[in-house]
């Protein structure tokens, strides 16, 4: 289906309606192999493509509008290959060049571009931190930001490679995809050994913000920033979303949660960015209830926390203080730097005594 656009113009006293500008603003495709290819072109702008199975929104990404005459500077791959056999109806305004180079494919495209040789790299597109860093039989699974449709920030996704030696990577499809309550944000994960939340011991768990009204988003406008699950039960090859929020928002902007377990108390502990320079710490034993037990302002630092504790409690001066060690990613558009900080926790005061800080 094309949509036009009409311009009403006054010409020497005369009301004159001019076909401005026509583009498609509806195009059907039948599935029929597990990558659709969407044509990427790097431009200042981009546009709203939406993806409908019968009358359902399923997925939406903001791309560059590809015109006629313009050449395709790479290929992003969109896993579907649980659509295959159904059409999807793609909604935009976009032009008919941009469609007709859409193709489908068996295996994810290579990349014509050079690639360090020791640091991972994604096949096109951009990335950023490193998501749910898991190892299972032998396989190191990367999970890490990643915008498949262009090379700023934005759409954000888990883009996904595995390894056996950490030095050389197989690319994966996109793991977790943007859905109604957010762009995908940084997470973590960890082998489900309990068989807690009703999964087999040898299935993968990932948290992951669900940045709901995040400006990379238009699809959850009015949303919340939340803590949720998605799970494998095919060692990694594919996630599920579990369509549960397990941490509300607590402030505008909570995100990166960091989970793992801690034996001493026999419960698994979240630390959870919250704005400016302040963390949450947070306490479960199923992995879905979460108890908030702590805020804590740790200054210089911001977002993606992975926080250590040593509990060897000390009793100084008719105060009870916590040893702990913390490593906190500060990153930023411009630059980013990994903080190794290490101190004492008086469990009764909101405040930080660092006794080291260490730039790695």
């Amino acid at each position: 289906m094309k949509g036009i656009l009409w311009v009403d113009t006054e010409v020497n006293g005369k009301n004159v309606r001019t076909e401005y500008i026509q583009k498609y603003i509806s195009y059907e495709i039948k599935i029929e192999h597990p990558f659709l290819l969407i044509p990427v072109k790097i431009k200042e702008e981009t546009e709203r493509l939406s993806f409908y199975l019968e009358d359902q929104k399923v997925l939406e990404y903001q791309v560059f509008p590809l015109e006629e005459g313009e050449i395709v500077d790479y290929y992003a791959p969109v896993p579907v290959a649980s659509w295959i056999g159904r059409t999807i109806r793609l909604e935009g305004n976009y032009p008919e060049a941009f469609y007709a180079k859409m193709k489908q494919a068996d295996r994810l495209p290579q990349s014509e571009q050079l690639h360090p040789l020791m640091h991972f790299s994604p096949v096109n597109g951009w990335m950023n931190d490193p998501n749910g860093l898991v190892c299972q039989d032998g396989i190191y699974h990367l999970f890490y930001q990643h915008n498949a449709f262009g090379t700023k920030w934005d759409n954000m996704s888990w883009g996904h490679a595995v390894s056996e030696d950490l030095l050389h990577w197989e690319h994966r499809s996109m793991a977790i995809l943007p859905d109604e309550d957010g762009t995908i944000f940084t997470g973590s994960g960890l082998c489900n050994e309990k068989g807690l939340l009703e999964l087999p011991e040898n299935a993968l768990v990932f948290f992951y913000t669900s940045a709901g009204g995040s400006s990379d988003s238009p699809w959850s406008e009015g949303r919340q920033f939340t803590q949720r699950i998605a799970y494998s039960t095919d060692r990694g090859e594919t996630l599920h979303k579990k369509n549960q929020v397990i941490v509300p928002n607590l402030t505008r902007g909570n995100r990166d949660p960091k989970v793992y377990w801690h034996e001493e108390s026999k419960g698994y502990i979240m630390s959870l960015y919250l704005k400016d320079h302040e963390y949450a710490i947070l306490r479960s034993e199923d992995l879905e209830h979460w108890e908030l037990t702590q805020r804590i302002f740790l200054l210089t630092t911001r977002e993606c926390p992975d926080l250590r504790f040593r509990w060897k409690a000390v009793r100084k001066s008719g105060c009870c203080l916590l040893h702990w060690e913390n490593i906190l990613q500060e990153t930023s558009m411009a630059s980013s730097s990994q903080i190794w900080m290490r101190g004492v926790w008086p469990i009764r005061m909101n405040c930080l005594m660092p006794d080291r800080r260490i730039l790695i």
